[in-house]
């Protein structure tokens, strides 16, 4: 049985376009809220002088994040506008697929492989 992954992305805010990647990335997450329904969440948090920002994005099962992925290229060429890929963790097993896609996105990523916990999933629908 496939297990939950957490994956975070670590990026660089180009000069001055903090401002313009907020309102252009509102469209975006609205539209993958709709139609990425595995994402369980999905949130990014700017440090205090809007220079970096990370995304947290959970997934139940490794398909759940192959489904987010779909589309990445589009999303990420129009990210790119803005921002700087630094890295990446993944916490949990991918698919062969996704880690190959994020290789090509981050070079500097890393998995790693549960030892020990739980998640609660099945009471959030």
């Amino acid at each position: 049985m496939s297990e939950p992954i957490v994956f975070v992305s670590r990026l660089k805010i180009k000069d001055s376009k903090l401002e313009a990647f907020k309102q252009a990335s509102r469209e975006i997450f609205e539209m993958m809220e709709a139609s990425k329904p595995g994402t369980l969440v999905h949130l990014g948090f700017v440090n205090e002088d809007g220079t970096n920002i990370s995304f947290i994005h959970v997934y139940p099962i490794a398909e759940a994040m192959d489904d987010h992925m779909g589309g990445v290229e589009d999303r990420a060429t129009k990210a790119l506008e803005f921002l700087d890929t630094v890295g990446y963790e993944i916490y949990g097993k991918p698919s062969g697929q996704v880690m190959q896609m994020m290789e090509q996105f981050a070079g500097s990523g890393i998995t790693l492989s549960k030892v020990t916990g739980f998640a609660v999933l099945n009471q959030i629908e």
